[in-house]
């Protein structure tokens, strides 16, 4: 998602825009028509597509704030990205709210407005097992 500038009114407009190879999104860019660029891991394509994002939107000024509002691999995959090819003030739009049961144990609970990047093999972390086990519907 990018949102747009609109000189004759007072107003930010969200526009929805596909992929990094939607010529229409990185148009709005090079015109100096958007405030920031908040892609989706999970929609555009995983790690590979996102990162693709910085790099255009960094020679454009323009800041880059993930959008997950998935759990699990979208929402890992933003966290690695943001960590490694984000500024020092780097955001990750994403709601979180308190389920029976956490998939990932605390370990993507937010501290002080902060998540620690995990540090495992992959993602950085594996989804608890007996979650996945309690809450199985076959």
């Amino acid at each position: 998602m990018i949102i747009a500038k609109v000189d004759a009114f007072p107003l930010r407009i969200p526009v929805k825009r596909g992929s990094t190879a939607d010529a229409a999104a990185w148009g709005d860019l090079t015109a100096g028509a958007v405030d920031f660029v908040q892609p989706s891991p999970a929609k555009m394509g995983g790690i590979s597509e996102l990162a693709k994002v910085f790099p255009i939107a960094a020679v454009h000024d323009v800041a880059v704030m993930i959008h997950s509002f998935y759990d699990g691999p979208g929402l890992l995959a933003a966290i690695h990205v943001a960590a490694a090819l984000g500024t020092a003030d780097a955001m990750i739009e994403w709601r979180h709210f308190n389920l029976e049961a956490q998939l990932y144990g605390g370990a993507l609970s937010p501290s002080h407005g902060r998540i620690s990047v995990p540090q495992g093999p992959g993602l950085g972390i594996d989804p608890d097992q007996n979650v996945i086990r309690t809450y199985l519907r076959v």
